[in-house]
């Protein structure tokens, strides 16, 4: 491949986990601030649709240099991750039972690459299913270790959703690899 389409494929690889990341976490701060339901399902759809997004793009970029394109999705899905923390930054005075920490990073962090291990077992002709067990097993370790990582206090409405966050990335991370695997199987 020429080098144009490398570059090419570097940033789309950046572009579209950078948007992963910020829907991953984005749809955990929705749901750190409402907690309901509906919002829960809504984040899970959302990140499914961004995933399978993701999936297609990477699937079409794949023929390159498979490293440097992890390493490109790697690199757009901190960046994600940082931007929707930059603008929660700015809007925890609204929320004050929202607590920004070093450890909810970790929420983030796991959702989104838990996602991105099933995004590269789907993105081959062949689907890997080490990728997918891989990405499992990250969110299995977070749930044995979750009371390391950051809750929130409970949301102060009566609708609030009873899962704490670490259910939720463990939903979203779910949600989104069936969704993934069943475009991988049916559409392509």
């Amino acid at each position: 491949m020429d080098q144009s389409f490398d570059q090419r494929a570097w940033l789309g690889g950046a572009a579209t986990a950078a948007l992963l990341g910020a829907v991953v976490s984005g749809g955990i701060v929705v749901q750190r601030i409402a907690g309901t339901a509906i919002t829960a399902v809504a984040a899970n759809a959302v990140t499914t649709v961004a995933a399978v997004v993701v999936v297609y793009a990477t699937v079409r970029a794949f023929t390159g240099n498979p490293r440097a394109l992890a390493l490109a999705q790697c690199f757009g899905a901190l960046a994600g991750v940082a931007l929707v923390h930059l603008v929660l930054r700015r809007m925890l005075a609204q929320y004050p039972w929202v607590h920004e920490q070093p450890r909810q990073l970790v929420n983030d962090l796991v959702g989104v690459f838990g996602v991105l291990t099933i995004v590269w077992g789907c993105a081959r002709a062949v689907v890997r299913p080490l990728w997918m067990i891989a990405g499992l097993s990250l969110l299995l370790g977070y749930e044995l270790t979750a009371r390391y990582w950051h809750l929130d206090a409970p949301v102060p409405l009566a609708t609030a959703l009873p899962w704490s966050i670490q259910r939720f990335v463990g939903s979203e991370v779910t949600a989104s690899g069936i969704g993934v695997v069943v475009f991988r199987l049916v559409f392509e």
